[in-house]
C-alpha cells in the first residue's frame, strides 16, 4: 500500500517516470525475490547454527559469511543474467577505485 502511495506522489511531484520504468522495475523486483527466497531457505539454518552454543563461534561466523555471500550472489546473478545495468556500472566503480588504491600503494 505504502508502495503505491510512493509512486501516486512520485508521478505527481516528477511528472511521470521514463519509458522503460516498469520494466527495470519488473527486473529488479525478480532479483530481490530471488534473494529473499534464499534468505528464506537460509533463515533456519541459521538461526539453530547461530543459537546459543550448538556451534564454535568461528562455524557461527563461518556460517553467516556464506548465507550473507550466497543471498548477494544471489542477487547479482539474478540481477545481470535479467539484464540490469547498475551491477556492471558498480563493478566499474570498485575495480576503478581498487586500480586507484593498488596503484597508490604499490607504487
Amino acid at each position: 500500500m505504502e508502495l503505491l502511495i510512493l509512486l501516486v506522489v512520485l508521478v505527481g511531484r516528477l511528472g511521470g517516470f521514463v519509458a522503460d520504468f516498469g520494466d527495470w522495475i519488473v527486473r529488479a523486483l525478480l532479483a530481490a525475490t530471488a534473494m529473499a527466497m534464499v534468505c528464506a531457505v537460509l533463515a533456519v539454518p541459521l538461526a539453530n547454527v547461530t543459537a546459543g552454543d550448538e556451534a564454535p563461534f568461528l562455524i557461527q561466523l563461518l556460517m553467516l559469511g556464506f548465507a550473507l555471500a550466497l543471498a548477494g550472489s544471489t542477487y547479482l546473478g539474478v540481477a545481470l543474467f535479467s539484464g540490469l545495468p547498475e551491477p556492471l556500472e558498480m563493478s566499474g566503480r570498485v575495480v576503478g577505485r581498487l586500480r586507484g588504491m593498488t596503484s597508490r600503494v604499490l607504487d
